[in-house]
């Protein structure tokens, strides 16, 4: 249902009652949404995704809450640490920004300014070791090297 009724000449806002049905056909569609997110364009989802995102990050910059999480890995337990620490975070992580900081084999913090190369690198390594066959979690197919979870993974 459109907000606005196209004349002729000109446009014109809708009636107030338009403009309540809309909502309401609004609200039915994200609730099909919600119970049926199959039914929706892969395409369509994500750009719904990316304007949640949006919106969230535009609502803490204004409320000024726009939180740091910092983490302190190991590099010789990097995908453990990483795991174990992320994992026991109270509040979803991902809303937040963070920052990795890496403890050397002395058991020193690495000294350095973090502007997300330390979180890619972080995330590089954990990725490359949690897909390698050797680790358990996945398994690999012999015609054409195909990654599949293993039937020994726990």
């Amino acid at each position: 249902v459109p907000l606005f009724d196209v004349s002729k000449s000109r446009v014109v806002p809708a009636s107030p009652a338009r403009v309540a049905a809309s909502r309401t056909i609004k609200d039915r569609a994200n609730k099909i949404a919600d119970y049926l997110p199959w039914v929706l364009p892969n395409k369509r989802k994500l750009e719904f995704l990316h304007d949640t995102i949006r919106q969230e990050k535009q609502l803490r910059r204004t409320e000024g809450r726009m939180e740091t999480v910092l983490v302190k890995i190991h590099r010789r337990r990097l995908f453990e640490d990483g795991f174990q620490q992320i994992r026991n975070l109270a509040d979803i992580p991902f809303r937040h920004h963070l920052k990795i900081m890496f403890v050397n084999e002395h058991g020193l913090d690495e000294v350095g300014i973090d502007q997300d190369g330390v979180l890619k690198e972080f995330l590089e390594e954990s990725i490359t070791h949690a897909l390698d066959p050797s680790f358990g979690l996945f398994s690999v197919t012999e015609e054409n090297h195909w990654l599949y979870n293993s039937p020994h993974s726990k």
